[in-house]
């Protein structure tokens, strides 16, 4: 399964449309929260994929949970956008929820600084704002109960 997630589009939904062009094999897009009005877009224009998201800080009329924790061929995945668990301080709020749910894969947002890191057996995937020149998408592989996770350019 190929998992691909943007996160802090801020109402600047280009880069989010551009994952969504530039990976169509992705088997889930996730929008890791400050941008419900473009994962709103994201959705209407692609209603054939699977799409979801988490709600942020800035969004404050979304729908969205604050987390999602799921399971893909023996790995367990925390989708958060980060602010609730210290992100921006450090990872260990994030690595202390990862160990509750016994995640190898957290994938956040918040910081808007990418980041691809392995921590005391868990992978931190944060590609930073999708917004700009330099935007990036966070793309995790998992097959056959194997990790392999990167940031990839949009642009």
């Amino acid at each position: 399964m190929r998992i691909v997630a943007v996160s802090d589009s801020h109402g600047r939904s280009a880069g989010l449309l551009r994952a969504a062009e530039l990976f169509p094999e992705a088997e889930l897009l996730l929008h890791l929260g400050d941008g419900f009005s473009d994962l709103q877009q994201l959705q209407r224009q692609y209603p054939e994929r699977t799409i979801a998201g988490v709600r942020g800080n800035c969004d404050i009329f979304s729908d969205q949970p604050e987390q999602r924790v799921f399971t893909v061929e023996g790995i367990t995945v925390l989708a958060t956008h980060g602010h609730l668990f210290g992100a921006k301080r450090d990872l260990f709020g994030l690595l202390r929820r990862c160990r509750e749910v016994g995640a190898g894969l957290c994938l956040f947002g918040h910081t808007h600084r990418p980041l691809c890191r392995e921590l005391e057996g868990c992978w931190f995937l944060n590609p930073g704002p999708c917004q700009g020149s330099g935007a990036l998408a966070a793309v995790a592989e998992i097959k056959d109960g194997r990790l392999s996770c990167s940031l990839q350019p949009l642009y």
